[in-house]
């Protein structure tokens, strides 16, 4: 009889092992797709440009989006 409430991610066919549960764990962060990097080319160089001048991520953002660089201020923040 299989236990509902425990989780079925680690578990084989014989149930919990923890060697086994480290091994399919470490797999699954190897494989881990990374995001792609949102600040980079004329957007990074604006970025900067503007951060040298002391400009807040929310006005940097609002600039570049007049410029038809879309990018966000949270993007900005994690840049920084």
């Amino acid at each position: 009889m299989v236990n509902t409430l425990t989780p079925m991610r680690n578990r084989g066919k014989r149930g919990y092992r923890n060697k086994q549960a480290d091994r399919l764990a470490a797999e699954r962060q190897a494989n881990k797709k990374s995001r792609p990097k949102v600040i980079v080319g004329e957007v990074k160089n604006q970025v900067d440009a503007r951060l040298q001048l002391k400009h807040s991520p929310d006005q940097i953002s609002k600039t570049l989006e007049n410029m038809e660089l879309k990018v966000s201020h949270e993007s900005i923040y994690q840049y920084v």
